[in-house]
C-alpha cells in the first residue's frame, strides 16, 4: 500500500489490469494487500478484505463445491507451503 501511494502510475496500472493483485502474508496468514479492482472484477471491496485470513476469505467467498475440493487437496497445499 505504501509503495503504491508513492507511485500513482503503478497503482493505476495494477487497478486497471484484467486480474486482481494481492499480497498474502504467510506469517500472519492474512492478506496485506488486495488491489482495488477486486470490486470491479469480483464484487468485493478491497478495504473489507485487507487483513482477513485466507481461510476466512475462502469460507466467505468460495462456492461450497469448491470448498469441498480445497478440503481434499489441503494436505498437499499445507505440505507445499510448509516446505517453501
Amino acid at each position: 500500500d505504501a509503495e503504491l501511494k508513492k507511485s500513482p502510475a503503478l497503482a493505476a496500472l495494477i487497478n486497471q489490469s484484467p486480474g486482481v493483485m494481492a499480497t498474502f502474508n504467510f506469517q500472519t496468514m492474512t492478506y496485506d494487500y488486495i488491489s482495488a479492482n477486486v470490486k470491479q472484477l469480483l464484487g468485493y471491496d478491497s478495504t473489507l478484505l485487507k487483513g482477513i485470513s485466507g481461510a476466512e476469505f475462502g469460507i466467505n467467498t468460495f462456492h461450497p463445491d469448491h470448498i469441498a475440493i480445497l478440503n481434499e487437496i489441503s494436505p498437499v497445499l499445507n505440505k507445499y507451503y510448509s516446505e517453501y
